[in-house]
């Protein structure tokens, strides 16, 4: 299956100078105001606290599920009806998005409350199963599944309604 191509963002020169004046900017607002540099880092260490009580939660769980893998998270959906190539995809995105490798994903799990992922990155995360598996995400409003509990299952069966654009063939004789 195809990996997910970025599209290249390249900085044009204004860009750069827009960008450099912005660091100016914040560099002189903590020599100016040094008690928001303090505000900043302890907004930076609380969310490194967090991300660790977050982590050691993950963990724990990933301990519970340790023989589960990709091959059971298949076999939870109907492979006769379901696009293998998206559930692997979706599979494969998920674990990107994870601090913890190989997490054991279950297609119940509910991806904003386990996971911490919001509407836009699982926006992203369509995008780029789409673009991996041939899929279309017009009129993705009235797919049954939109607007649907964010789990993993939903999102395979969101993507697994909407239209082919381009067929597996397609896509591996695309890549070679």
């Amino acid at each position: 299956m195809p990996k997910y191509q970025p599209e290249i963002i390249k900085f044009t020169w204004r860009e750069w100078i827009f960008f450099i004046l912005f660091l100016f900017i914040i560099g002189f607002m903590f020599w100016a105001e040094p008690f928001a540099l303090l505000v900043l880092i302890l907004i930076l260490a609380a969310g490194y606290i967090w991300g660790k009580i977050d982590n050691k939660k993950l963990q724990e769980i990933a301990l519970k599920r340790k023989n589960y893998d990709i091959g059971d998270f298949a076999k939870s959906f109907d492979l006769k009806n379901t696009d293998t190539w998206i559930i692997r995809a979706v599979y494969e995105e998920l674990q990107d998005c994870l601090s913890i490798k190989n997490f054991p994903i279950f297609a119940d799990d509910n991806i904003t409350k386990l996971f911490h992922i919001d509407g836009e990155e699982i926006d992203e995360l369509l995008e780029i199963v789409a673009q991996r598996t041939g899929r279309s995400l017009e009129n993705l409003e009235q797919n049954p599944y939109f607007n649907t509990e964010p789990t993993a299952r939903n999102i395979v069966l969101l993507l697994n309604k909407q239209k082919i654009i381009e067929t597996k063939e397609e896509r591996i004789k695309s890549k070679q």
